[in-house]
């Protein structure tokens, strides 16, 4: 996933400011977070210390960042586990 992913479909890719894909990229990730609450729960059963690291990569996925289109976008614990599946790991 890049931050293209998470740009309005309306956009102009060629003349969006680094601070519009900031915007972006921090609506995506609260909308991530507000997705993923019920994975704290303590009567859900998921890999919790998986969550917990995602939604840690989440909200530090900004830090630090000088090129917003070079932010590293975390990966669901669930997706990770679906890629190692198919490629047979």
């Amino acid at each position: 996933m890049t931050y293209l992913d998470v740009l309005p479909f309306h956009w102009n890719v060629a003349t969006v400011s680094n601070n519009d894909i900031v915007q972006a990229i921090k609506d995506w990730r609260n909308k991530e977070l507000a997705a993923s609450d019920y994975t704290q729960l303590p009567d859900v059963s998921v890999d919790k210390p998986a969550w917990v690291a995602y939604r840690a990569s989440l909200r530090a996925m900004l830090d630090n960042v000088t090129d917003p289109k070079t932010v590293v976008f975390p990966v669901k614990p669930n997706e990770a586990a679906q890629t190692s599946q198919s490629i047979g790991i």
